[in-house]
């Protein structure tokens, strides 16, 4: 599936059912008119006949009131319950297959395998195309999954539509209501609900309560409230969005929606890994002491005239210092949906689902930023080589996530703006090969997609045009950085 459709592979279910769940508590509450003259053919009568009781009658009639509310809002967290479980997939009943099932299903493999072609699955599935699984990196997670015994020799299971669901297609064949029925019953107990409270805090204002039966009336007209509201009403709207999330009830727009938000995630990806890679071109340009083996640190400083006691070599204690700095910025500085993305674009770089990201794929991620330009260099090795010795605290010479997620912050939040859209131009520059200030959108594409950011030629337009307003086959230098600006972390 995502090799037939990548974008799916950058769907994030957790963003569309946050967006999805924000949308059902404002419907619960807003009122429309068959919910007010409903309540209203309820409530009159009721208010009428109180106002022939005692005092202690009406606070009976609150107590019964209260209390059918909370059986009825239990009665329906359990049917939903029901009904839901009724319409999802079953997994195997053994918990290997079901380790089977879901593998390779995290966002980060899944996005992984959004950015290979589909003749590089298999090359990222054993290494070189052929022989054994195992000898390469993996793409599904096969290589990195405890051993399931005899598991592995039988057929892989898949998920389908349950029987529930067939069955609801038929017309009255459903024993549960529709998401809407649930949205105005839960709506109008809702609102009763509201209707109720404010009786009470009319009774508290008006009646003192001086008998001790009235004041354990009033009690316990007021104790299914706080359960109602603190337990079983964020219960009820959780389920509720997952009910009306389901196949045919599904939010297509929002769904693509949140593509889309994946799309735009995309490219402050390619800005961030750009950023990397110009923040240490100009670490070298300025000779600072990280960019210097242990040999050229010291030659740099006996040049410089300061003798043994200029400028030392790159130490650990430094690199410490270098990710407690990183550390601050991520957790003080960075939205949390950012946060969210550099951990994918961490995940995604791991190829060996290790928890590291060798030399030779940071390598292999810088060598389009440095091939040409400004900033070009003769090894992208060797700019890989200093990035990890500015963070290489452990001396183990891998990215981990500490230390890439320090590298992203210093290259990205911890420098001056002027920078930012000087790398934004030079790297523009690097595109416009044949000097006619202008590249095309499809130039653009091929220049992402070096990077493993995974996006089409229509996204790019798609992107370009959410920005401009208007289709941009091309776009000039100016217009280049325009786009880009907003999706520079420290500009924003």
């Amino acid at each position: 599936l995502i090799r037939q459709s990548p974008e799916y592979g950058l769907f994030s279910f957790e963003a569309y059912l946050r967006s999805r769940l924000g949308k059902t508590a404002v419907e619960l509450v807003e009122i429309d008119t068959r919910t007010w003259v409903v309540t209203f053919s309820l409530l009159v009568p009721l208010v009428y006949l109180c106002t022939s009781l005692q005092f202690v009658d009406v606070l009976k009639v609150q107590v019964a009131a209260a209390w059918l509310l909370f059986g009825c809002a239990v009665i329906f967290t359990i049917m939903l319950e029901e009904d839901t479980y009724e319409l999802t997939p079953k997994v195997p009943r053994d918990a290997r297959q079901t380790l089977r099932l879901f593998s390779g299903t995290s966002s980060q493999m899944l996005r992984r395998a959004a950015q290979l072609s589909p003749g590089s699955a298999r090359i990222a599935w054993n290494g070189s195309g052929e022989g054994e699984p195992g000898k390469g990196t993996s793409v599904m997670g096969r290589r990195f999954r405890p051993g399931l015994g005899d598991a592995e020799g039988k057929r892989r299971p898949f998920l389908g539509r349950p029987l529930g669901y067939y069955k609801r297609q038929q017309p009255g064949a459903g024993r549960f209501p529709s998401s809407e029925s649930y949205l105005q019953i839960l709506r109008l107990l809702g609102f009763i609900q509201a209707v109720c409270i404010t009786s009470l805090l009319v009774v508290f204002l008006t009646h003192p309560l001086k008998d001790p039966f009235e004041i354990l009336l009033y009690v316990l007209a007021w104790v299914p409230w706080p359960i109602l509201l603190v337990w079983l009403a964020p219960v009820l709207i959780r389920r509720l969005t997952i009910r009306n999330s389901i196949e045919g009830e599904k939010d297509v727009n929002l769904i693509q929606k949140c593509i889309q938000k994946a799309k735009e995630g995309l490219l402050r990806d390619f800005v961030r890994v750009m950023q990397i890679a110009t923040f240490e071109r100009r670490a070298v340009q300025r000779q600072e002491a990280w960019t210097l083996p242990d040999s050229g640190a010291v030659a740099a400083a006996a040049a410089a005239g300061g003798g043994s006691g200029g400028r030392s070599a790159w130490t650990r204690a430094q690199a410490e210092a270098v990710i407690a700095r990183g550390e601050q910025l991520f957790q003080e500085e960075l939205p949390n949906f950012e946060q969210w993305e550099v951990w994918q674009m961490f995940g995604a770089a791991d190829a060996d689902n290790d928890g590291r990201i060798s030399i030779d794929d940071l390598s292999e991620m810088l060598c389009m930023a440095l091939s040409e330009g400004p900033f070009s260099c003769n090894s992208a090795d060797e700019s890989a080589a200093n990035i990890l010795r500015l963070v290489d605290f452990d001396g183990e010479s891998v990215l981990t996530w500490p230390k890439f997620k320090a590298l992203t912050m210093l290259a990205t939040l911890d420098r001056p703006e002027h920078e930012i859209f000087e790398d934004l131009g030079n790297y523009f520059d690097t595109l416009d090969v044949d000097g006619r200030h202008q590249v095309t959108c499809c130039k653009i594409v091929e220049a992402v997609q070096e990077f493993r950011i995974g996006l089409s030629t229509e996204d790019v337009a798609n992107l370009l045009y959410i920005r401009f307003g208007q289709a941009k086959p091309v776009v000039t230098r100016d217009e280049f950085i325009k786009w880009l600006t907003p999706y520079c972390v420290s500009l924003n």
